[in-house]
């Protein structure tokens, strides 16, 4: 894996599961969430992390960031879970 650019994109939400985020679409231009982008080089290690996370209960989509196309773990359900203010797990996890 070879990390390429993080970025703030619009119309998510990030949400806290414990140990781990998760995003969900909210489609609002007012919430917005730092994503990190990579690049999976070893198709093995992209299937794996696929399994990872659909048994996790994410869904995979893809969406276009500065015109390129990338894929996105959502969740369909924010339920209960703690809302991550500000967008940024790094600075809420370690908060």
């Amino acid at each position: 894996m070879r990390y390429q650019f993080s970025i703030w994109i619009t119309g998510y939400q990030l949400y806290s599961l414990g140990p781990y985020p998760f995003a969900y679409r909210t489609g609002s231009p007012t919430d917005k969430i730092l994503v990190e982008v990579f690049e999976v080089t070893n198709l093995e290690t992209e299937q794996t992390i696929h399994q990872i996370e659909m048994e996790a209960g994410y869904f995979l989509d893809t969406i276009t960031i500065d015109g390129q196309s990338v894929k996105i773990y959502l969740y369909e359900n924010k339920a209960d879970y703690p809302f991550v203010f500000g967008g940024d797990w790094v600075k809420f996890f370690r908060g």
